[in-house]
């Protein structure tokens, strides 16, 4: 057996004869193989979210002329797999295509129509010309479909920097791929046995990989089957971790470039490719509570309600995957309502990471654009979205609006009011009301203290209380000294208030000393007669309370020297700085001649149980 294989076989017969003249007969084979047929079936992705579409070409590479040629689609590889479509013959001669662009300003025909889809990585192999910028890969088809096939067989093109690379060569045996920042590459066809498949009437299962087999018959009966790698198809978008008590969640259409986060993110376009109209690619979820997809702040799993940080917004998520194409990547924005993206629109937040395995699931937002680089006061909204890593007809996403407000407060609670304030001296228990309030975070507690003015706490000092407008505490008090109530109103981002109560409250248990009541409108003179029917009137004097003082009077007249006698004139307050007082009398009530009226004063003390003592006149 000959070693050499692929190659023409001459063979040379010499007759010579005994005087030594030769005669020389010559033949030959074409190609001396002994190989199976061989080639290069390259799928154009190997996952999809279009179900009508597959597409993939084959370069073959076969020493002898193929007698057959047939194509299948299927579940599996090998010969039985053709359940999709059906073997069918194709004609592998080596042509040059002629193809009809017709009117293509864009250039979006010709790279349609002449070239491959695109193959991530980029084919080092020499180039037809010197590197150029060009504005779109459709232009950088242009400028290899103007060159002969046999010189431009092929183009690398980055997305990144936009350069447009020329090749003399195509993938095989000598020139390989290989990943390089955002290159794809574009093999031209028509160029030797290359062929493209593209079926775009299709109905392919979800979760189903689909498989591209090539059968090659050369003229000397050898067989081979090749095949693609296998084409998963992905239908469903991103799972989410526990979501309860959505009041939204459902399945739209959107504009594939609308998920793509345009300004932190143009790498992600090239993927928006292949669309299907009647694939719903987008799943808006509006979470309630009890989920565990999405949180506020930057501890994992644990949701921040309230701070104070307003020059940075921080969030962090759980629980999103695909098991079908893996994903892609996360956005993450920030609104003032659910779902928008006014303060901060979509980002990647894990675009600075290298590999997948460093993502941390989480991001911090800053600096934030503006007007809103320091944040106002007020209520916001996280929006978490995961897209999948879906190679064809354009990624499929998910959105977690997230409800739980984050609130940034930088205000202090008010406290506007401290009211109804009692104390038991039996029970020495102390009940208050207060109207405090905070219209951002809310309040967390209200401390209580009791001073002896209105700066100290010298009484009691601060104790923390949960947050009650109706404040109930028990302490003994000390005795006839003024106590002043304070509150201070706390919020939940620890922000405080201290409000204190109008006036003090005295603990006096004894009642005033008694003074002295005199007739007659001269203060500290007693009258034994009056001239004035229609005027009863009064003074009096020497009525104290060491303790709490005399908080006011209570004055009436009576017909006898009974206290509780008020036929001619009914209790009347007076304030502690009155000592006199006159009580005109209506008709019917006018004094008798020769009859004797008696005036009677009570004093009340300014005690928090109020105490009072009575002194009568002598008439």
């Amino acid at each position: 057996r000959l070693k050499t294989s692929g190659v023409p076989l001459y063979f040379t017969m010499i007759a010579e004869n005994d005087s030594g003249q030769r005669s020389r007969a010559s033949c030959y084979l074409a190609t001396y193989d002994v190989t199976l047929p061989g080639g290069r079936f390259q799928e154009e992705y190997i996952t999809s979210s279009n179900p009508a579409v597959m597409r993939a070409s084959i370069t073959v590479y076969e020493d002898s002329d193929l007698q057959q040629s047939m194509v299948g689609v299927g579940f599996g590889k090998d010969i039985y797999g053709d359940q999709v479509i059906s073997w069918a013959d194709v004609s592998m001669k080596e042509q040059q295509h002629t193809f009809n662009i017709g009117y293509d300003p864009f250039n979006h025909e010709v790279l349609r129509k002449m070239f491959t889809g695109s193959r991530t990585g980029r084919l080092i192999a020499p180039k037809a010309g010197p590197d150029t910028t060009k504005n779109s890969p459709g232009d950088c088809a242009r400028a290899c479909a103007d060159l002969p096939h046999t010189k431009c067989m092929s183009f690398n093109y980055d997305f990144g920097n936009a350069k447009c690379e020329l090749v003399e060569a195509i993938e095989g045996h000598d020139y390989k791929r290989s990943k390089s920042g955002l290159f794809e590459h574009y093999e031209r066809l028509g160029v030797g046995k290359t062929k493209q498949f593209v079926y775009d009437q299709l109905i392919l299962q979800h979760n189903k990989i689909h498989y591209f087999n090539f059968m090659m018959v050369n003229v000397l009966a050898y067989t081979n089957i090749i095949s693609s790698r296998g084409v998963l198809v992905d239908l469903t978008t991103p799972l989410t971790g526990l979501i309860k008590n959505a009041s939204a969640d459902y399945l739209e259409i959107v504009p594939c470039l609308s998920m793509i986060p345009e300004q932190n993110r143009p790498d992600w376009k090239i993927w928006c490719k292949g669309i299907n109209p009647k694939v719903k690619n987008h799943r808006l979820i509006i979470d309630g509570q009890g989920s565990l997809t999405v949180f506020n702040g930057p501890d994992p799993m644990t949701d921040l309600r309230y701070t104070r940080a307003n020059r940075y917004i921080s969030a962090n998520w759980d629980g999103f995957n695909d098991k079908e194409s893996g994903l892609l990547g996360y956005t993450i924005t920030v609104g003032k309502q659910h779902c928008e993206d006014l303060i901060h629109p979509h980002h990647d937040p894990h675009k600075h990471l290298f590999d997948k395995s460093q993502w941390t699931n989480s991001a911090m937002i800053s600096p934030i654009p503006a007007p809103y680089t320091i944040l106002p006061d007020g209520t916001y909204f996280i929006t978490v979205r995961a897209l999948n890593e879906v190679k064809y007809g354009g990624p499929l996403s998910t959105t977690v609006c997230h409800t739980t407000p984050y609130i940034v407060d930088n205000s202090p609670p008010f406290v506007w009011e401290i009211f109804d304030i009692n104390y038991d001296e039996d029970t020495l228990e102390l009940t208050a009301k207060h109207n405090s309030s905070d219209p951002d975070s809310g309040l967390e507690s209200n401390d209580l203290c009791f001073g002896h003015t209105t700066r100290d706490c010298d009484e009691m000092e601060w104790t923390r209380l949960t947050f009650n407008p109706n404040i109930s505490y028990t302490k003994r008090l000390s005795n006839g000294i003024p106590i002043w109530i304070k509150i201070k109103a706390v919020n939940r981002v620890d922000l405080r208030t201290i409000g204190v109560a109008d006036q003090a409250i005295i603990i006096d248990k004894t009642p005033p000393e008694p003074g002295t009541v005199n007739d007659g409108p001269l203060y500290g003179t007693d009258l034994l007669y009056t001239k004035n029917f229609d005027t009863l009137c009064a003074n009096w004097l020497h009525f104290y309370d060491p303790e709490s003082g005399i908080a006011f009077y209570m004055v009436s007249a009576g017909s006898l020297p009974d206290i509780n006698v008020t036929d001619i004139a009914n209790l009347t307050q007076y304030n502690r700085k009155t000592h006199e007082a006159c009580v005109p009398l209506s008709t019917g009530q006018y004094l008798e001649h020769g009859k004797t009226y008696y005036t009677t004063v009570w004093a009340y003390n300014g005690a928090i149980r109020q105490r009072n003592c009575v002194g009568i006149s002598n008439g």
